[in-house]
């Protein structure tokens, strides 16, 4: 391993075929990689971090199938131990916009971050490396757009959203497990796992939709598509899962007790 340039203060980052976001600790965006992703809009391809959005500061980043961002607005009132407490604000994409799956109602490429609608209150993004994109609100909302052959948007049908639609209709896709946010979990080829119901730091019910052959892991006798999210199992200590192409890794709560 060799470090990335010479500052110090990173605070989040994500890698996706072909580029890279950055936000340090003061919230600036920064990218490197393909001018086609890199979000510069010229023909510039970067091989350090360039700042990007000039003094703007940016709570997550995301990159996949489309590289994803969310510009700061503000701060929930929950103290950050739950979804109400999460920093959020307004949505952005661009890179790829094949299947819809920028979100802004058709299929064209974007050099440069683009608003996504008019929305302030966004929390997290997921940009799947299969052309669907998934992001949460404050309230703990959770909505999907994009390529949709496999139900993996989860709105219960196949076909491919050009704009975000709602997925299902419940508010508790929040999760934060102690670390301040409402988080998306990483999204698999074609499928999708989410940490349901904000159980303080000790996980919640893991559901997911999309292909399935086993994907799911809902056994043998199950391995059908799911166009809605389907509850996998019946433990309430799921804390992390991620997926691949054709498998997903999960990690339940390690439970521990006795003088230290």
């Amino acid at each position: 391993p060799v470090q990335i340039g010479s500052y110090t203060e990173w605070a989040r980052q994500d890698t996706g075929p072909g580029a890279s976001l950055f936000v340090r600790d003061d919230g600036t965006l920064w990218s490197t990689g393909a001018a086609a992703l890199n979000g510069h809009n010229n023909s510039t391809d970067y091989n350090v971090p360039t700042l990007l959005g000039g003094t703007d500061q940016y709570s997550r980043v995301s990159c996949g199938g489309c590289m994803g961002a969310i510009k700061y607005v503000g701060q929930g009132s929950g103290g950050g131990f739950g979804p109400a407490g999460d920093t959020y604000g307004t949505l952005w994409t661009w890179g790829y916009g094949g299947k819809g799956r920028l979100g802004h109602g058709n299929e064209t490429n974007l050099t440069v971050p683009t608003q996504v609608g008019t929305d302030d209150d966004w929390t997290d993004i997921e940009c799947n490396g299969s052309q669907t994109t998934y992001a949460l609100k404050l309230d703990g909302t959770m909505w999907g757009w994009g390529y949709n052959n496999n139900g993996q948007v989860g709105d219960g049908t196949t076909i491919d959203r050009w704009s975000p639609v709602q997925i299902g209709t419940t508010s508790d896709w929040g999760n934060t497990f102690g670390q301040g946010g409402g988080h998306m979990q990483v999204a698999g080829y074609n499928f999708m796992f989410q940490i349901k119901e904000y159980a303080g730091i000790y996980g919640g019910e893991l559901w997911g939709w999309g292909t399935g052959s086993g994907r799911m892991g809902l056994g043998p006798s199950d391995t059908g598509n799911k166009l809605v999210p389907t509850r996998i199992g019946d433990k309430d200590d799921w804390f992390w899962v991620s997926g691949g192409i054709n498998h997903a890794l999960g990690i339940r709560n390690v439970h521990c007790g006795g003088l230290l």
